[in-house]
Formats: structure tokens, C-alpha cells, sequence
């Protein structure tokens, strides 16, 4: 410092601001941290045969009611009954389990995607926003907050708290259907002991496979969204 200068005299003008800008989110960036775009069609094909699988499940579900309704039960139909079950039961877990694993990969990633553009004050970290899905009761609902800030940032990183939810308050609303259908249905065929309950719990799975159908439709257009939403930021 100069020998005559004033030490509590204002900056010049001209003088250089310095800023610690370590945790300042940079705004408007058009940086994408994560491309998911392969990762978005191995999802668009899981989900295919998610529906796929769903639909082939209600049609085994009522040759099953068919052959529980007969009178006498033919032993031979109902082992081959029970291997198709059991069969496609397994695809169907399998399915489920792949669907999951990348589902999951997506949304950690596109999370930390709006946070590079600039998006402020999401209240679920990337990595809760998945992880909050094997949590019981916050599984109930904070998935969901996870999952509409992340389709209202993907759309508008720097105003997301101004965009409507989308798709997912109908994504949300029938996975939990489906969810509770599911645990009807596997409870209800564990306990059933009588051709009657065999009935019900056959007519719970079968719902359980249609409402799946709309579900694996609704969850791939709304991560298709999200990642074209994000894809045309960076464009923007």
C-alpha cells in the first residue's frame, strides 16, 4: 500500500472485487455433466418390456382364473399352470430388478445435471432422490419431491419453483396403486389356501399387471422428457 494512502478510504472504482465463489453455483451453465442419452434408451427398451411382460402376465393370470374355475382340476394343467406362473414371474422380477438398477443411475445423474445449470434450492440431494425409494414411509412421498424438482428443474434450472409438476403427480400416484397391488396380490397367493382365495389373489395380480401397463408407459415418457428437457437447455 502507497505511503499517503488512505487505509479507510472506499475501493476505486476500477479496483478488481474478489469473491469466494467455491459453493456459488454457477448460473445459466451450459455445461451437461452427465449425458444420458444412452442410458435413456436402454430405459425406453426396459420399460417396453416392462409392458410387455405386464401384458403377457394378465393373459397368464386369466388362464389361471380359467383353470381355477373348472371342475375337477386337471392335475397335469394345473403343474403346467404353476411352471408359467412361476415362470413368468421370474422375467418379470428380473425386469423390475434391471429397470431399477438404470432408473436409478438416471435419476442420481440428472440430478446432479440441473444442479450444474444453476438450479438453487432443491431440497433432496442427488443421491436421496433414489434412496429415499427403500425407505419406509418417507417411500410414501419424498421420492415424489424428488421426482417433480427434477422435471421443473430439467425445464427451467434458474426459475424451476415457477413450472408445473408435469407427468409426474400421475407417475407417482399410479406407482403407489401398483405398489399396493403388488404386496395385495403376493400376500393374499402366500395365504391362499382354498380355490376361492386363489381367485381373489389371482384377480388382485391380475389389476396389478394392467395398471403396470400405463405405469411403465407414463415413467418412460416422463424420463424421456427429462432428458430431452435437459439436452435442450444445454442447445439453448
Amino acid at each position: 500500500m502507497p505511503a499517503d494512502a488512505n487505509p479507510y478510504s472506499p475501493p476505486s472504482p476500477t479496483a478488481p472485487l474478489t469473491q469466494n465463489t467455491e459453493d456459488t453455483p454457477v448460473r445459466g451453465s451450459k455445461v451437461l455433466r452427465y449425458n444420458n442419452a444412452t442410458l435413456s434408451k436402454i430405459l425406453v427398451a426396459l420399460f417396453l418390456l416392462g409392458i410387455l411382460s405386464a401384458i403377457v402376465g394378465a393373459v397368464s393370470d386369466v388362464m389361471q382364473l380359467q383353470l381355477l374355475s373348472s371342475t375337477p382340476i386337471n392335475q397335469a394343467e394345473a403343474d403346467s399352470n404353476d411352471l408359467r406362473q412361476s415362470f413368468f414371474g421370474f422375467v418379470s422380477l428380473g425386469i423390475f430388478v434391471l429397470t431399477a438398477i438404470f432408473f436409478g443411475m438416471f435419476v442420481v445423474r440428472a440430478h446432479h445435471n440441473v444442479r450444474g445449470f444453476g438450479a438453487a434450492g432443491m431440497t433432496i440431494t442427488p443421491g436421496w432422490a433414489f434412496g429415499y425409494f427403500f425407505i419406509p414411509v418417507l417411500n410414501l412421498f419424498r421420492p415424489y419431491v424428488a421426482m417433480s424438482e427434477l422435471w421443473r428443474a430439467s425445464y427451467s434450472p434458474l426459475r424451476w419453483l415457477d413450472r408445473s409438476t408435469g407427468l409426474v403427480p400421475l407417475w407417482w400416484a399410479l406407482w403407489i396403486v401398483s405398489n399396493i397391488l403388488g404386496q395385495m396380490s403376493f400376500r393374499l397367493m402366500s395365504a391362499a389356501e382354498t380355490i376361492p382365495l386363489m381367485i381373489g389373489a389371482t384377480w388382485v395380480s391380475f389389476v396389478d399387471e394392467i395398471v403396470g401397463i400405463p405405469l411403465s408407459l407414463i415413467a418412460m415418457l416422463m424420463l424421456t422428457k427429462i432428458q430431452r428437457a435437459q439436452t435442450d437447455w444445454v442447445k439453448s
